[in-house]
C-alpha cells in the first residue's frame, strides 16, 4: 500500500530521495492506507472495551457528532471518558480495556487538554493504543515525538494517502498504521431534520468563517476571502444576507443548524491549508514579523516571510459543513474545487469564481428559486445517503482497524 514518500525537513520543501525514504519506511513497518481499504479482522466476534479519550463538552455540533457516532455505532464497548476533567485512574478500570483510542478534540501536546497524571497511564497502558488527529498542519515534529511517547500504533488522519506520507514518512513510530479519512461523516439525524422549502426562508445567503492566522498560508485564507467576496457581489446586485467571518459571531449547538437552514445558500470552500509547518519556523516568522509591523496585511507577510513555504504540502478535503448544508437543503455556492471528487459544479453546488468573473452569473441564480430547490433536491439525493460517507460506516471502518491491533 505504500506509494511515493517524500520527506520535508524544518518546514521547507526538501524533497529527498524517494526510493530511500521508501525503503525506510518499509524498514520500520509504516503502512499508510485509505480507510476503505481497511482488512476485515479474522474475529469478528470478539467484543472489544475501548476507552475514547474526547472532549464531549466541545460547543461545536460537528465534534460532538463525531464523538457521539461511536456510542451510537459501535459493535463494541465504548467508555467515553473526557481527560481534561476526569482523572482515568478513578473514573475507569484500565486493566479492563482493551483499546485507548484518543479523538482529535484532546491536543495531546496540552497539559490542560491531556494532563500529565493521565499521560502517564496511557503510557503504562500495555494494550493498543491509536489516535484520531487533525489540524496536522501545526507543530509536526513534536506531534510525531508525542505519538512515539505515548506508545501510538495507529493514527487515523484527516490527510489523504499522499500528504500523509509526506507528512509521518520518516517517522520514529515503529510498525505504525496510518488511515486516510474524511474531517467528517454524515450522523443519521442530520438526514432526518424537516426544513422549509427554498421559497419560504428568510435569508437568501448565510455563512459563518473564520480569519486562520497567517501561517497556515494562501488556501486557508479562502474561508475569510469568499465572506468579503460575496459581502462586495450583494452590495452590487442586492440581497438578503448574514454573512461573517469574525470569531465573535460565531454559532453552535441547535442555534447553528436552525441558522443553516434559514438561508436558500449558504458559502464555502474545501478545507485544509497550503503551509505545514513542521518545526515551528513558520508560525514564529509569521509572529516575529507581526510584533514589529502590527497591522500587516496577509500579502506583505506573505511577500516577507511565507513565500518560501507556500505549497510545500498542499491540503485540501471537504468539510463536515457542507456535509450539514446538503443534509439541510441549504444550496452551496462554492469556490471551486475537487471536494474529494464527492461534488460536482453546477450539479451539485454553484461554482463562485475567486476573481469575480461570474459574479452578475451566480447573483442571478440567487434569486431563482424554482433552479435552487432542483439543485438541493439532486445533491441531497446524491450524496447524503452514500454508504461511505455515514458515520456509521466510519465508525466501523475505525473499529477494525482497533481489531487488527489486537490480533
Amino acid at each position: 500500500m505504500i506509494k511515493s514518500v517524500f520527506g520535508f525537513l524544518q518546514g521547507k520543501n526538501e524533497i529527498g530521495d524517494e526510493e530511500t525514504v521508501k525503503k525506510d519506511n518499509q524498514k520500520r513497518g509504516l503502512e499508510f492506507y485509505a480507510l476503505g481499504d481497511v482488512d476485515t479482522p479474522k474475529n469478528t466476534r470478539q467484543t472489544l472495551n475501548i476507552l475514547l479519550l474526547a472532549d464531549n463538552r466541545h460547543e461545536a455540533n460537528v465534534v460532538q457528532d463525531h464523538i457521539n457516532a461511536f456510542g451510537k455505532h459501535s459493535r463494541h464497548n465504548v467508555f467515553v471518558v473526557n481527560p481534561i476533567w476526569q482523572s482515568l485512574e478513578r473514573c475507569c478500570q484500565i486493566e479492563k480495556i482493551d483499546v485507548i483510542l484518543i479523538h482529535y478534540s484532546i491536543l495531546t501536546l496540552s497539559d490542560y487538554f491531556l494532563p500529565e497524571y493521565n499521560a502517564e497511564i496511557i503510557r503504562k497502558f500495555s494494550g493498543p493504543k491509536a489516535q484520531i488527529i487533525q489540524d496536522e498542519c501545526r507543530w509536526i515534529n513534536r506531534m510525531k515525538d508525542r505519538m512515539v511517547d505515548l506508545g501510538i500504533g495507529a493514527v487515523f488522519s484527516s490527510l489523504g494517502v499522499g500528504n500523509m506520507q509526506k507528512v509521518y514518512g520518516g517517522t520514529p513510530l515503529r510498525n505504525a498504521r496510518f488511515y486516510s479519512c474524511l474531517p467528517g461523516y454524515i450522523p443519521v439525524y442530520m438526514k432526518e431534520i424537516e426544513t422549509l422549502p427554498i421559497s419560504e426562508r428568510p435569508l437568501d445567503i448565510v455563512y459563518r468563517g473564520r480569519e486562520l492566522a497567517y501561517w497556515y498560508g494562501k488556501h486557508a485564507r479562502e474561508k475569510s476571502e469568499i465572506a468579503n467576496h460575496m459581502l462586495r457581489l450583494c452590495g452590487h446586485y442586492g440581497g438578503l444576507i448574514d454573512i461573517s467571518a469574525k470569531e465573535s459571531t460565531r454559532i453552535y449547538g441547535d442555534d447553528w443548524l436552525k441558522f443553516v437552514a434559514s438561508g436558500r445558500t449558504t458559502l464555502g470552500v474545501e478545507g485544509g491549508v497550503s503551509i505545514f509547518d513542521f518545526d515551528g519556523t513558520v508560525e514564529k516568522g509569521t509572529n516575529e514579523y507581526l510584533e514589529d509591523h502590527s497591522g500587516a496585511s496577509f500579502k506583505e507577510v506573505f511577500r516577507k516571510v511565507l513565500k518560501p513555504y507556500e505549497g510545500n504540502i498542499i491540503h485540501k478535503t471537504i468539510t463536515p459543513r457542507i456535509f450539514e448544508s446538503i443534509c439541510l437543503k441549504t444550496a452551496l455556492i462554492l469556490y471551486p474545487g475537487n471536494y474529494n471528487g464527492l461534488l460536482k459544479e453546477n450539479i451539485h453546488y454553484i461554482p463562485l469564481s475567486p476573481n469575480g468573473e461570474n459574479d452578475k452569473e451566480v447573483a442571478k441564480k440567487l434569486k431563482d428559486h424554482a433552479y435552487l430547490q432542483e439543485l438541493v433536491d439532486r445533491t441531497f439525493i446524491d450524496i447524503v445517503d452514500r454508504e461511505e460517507l455515514q458515520a456509521s460506516y466510519y465508525v466501523e471502518k475505525v473499529e477494525d482497524a482497533l481489531m487488527l491491533l489486537t490480533e
